[in-house]
């Protein structure tokens, strides 16, 4: 629907533009779109790819961003660290910072969370 409305998917349109600039240095590369289901399959459990595009954001939790985009996933759970990048050592301090800041590290999202929930005032 997007792509006929003249609005491709945000994906493709900035895999399209890295794969000009590789084309500029030398590089060939072949974009193929996969159903959601098979791209996740390749990625996160078969580790069967190249060069793969994902949003990994960090938003206000490190839990949602550093832990599942680069922490150990030997077991291939979907959505978490697609690179496959181990470091048991990372894996170590990251845990150790769960529970040093508890609601400090986590107060931002507390604050929204309060204010969403307060009445709006006149």
């Amino acid at each position: 629907m997007l792509d006929a409305a003249g609005n491709p998917r945000p994906f493709y349109a900035i895999a399209k533009r890295v794969a000009a600039q590789w084309k500029e240095v030398g590089v060939e590369t072949k974009l193929v779109r996969l159903e959601s289901q098979i791209w996740t399959d390749k990625v996160y459990r078969k580790n069967d790819f190249d060069v793969s595009m994902t949003s990994l954001t960090g938003r206000s939790d490190p839990t949602l961003g550093v832990d599942r985009s680069f922490l150990c996933n030997e077991c291939h759970v979907p959505y978490t660290n697609p690179s496959g990048y181990c470091n048991p050592e990372l894996d170590r301090i990251a845990r150790g910072g769960l529970g040093a800041a508890g609601a400090a590290a986590r107060s931002l999202q507390a604050i929204c969370r309060d204010r969403r929930a307060r009445p709006q005032r006149e």
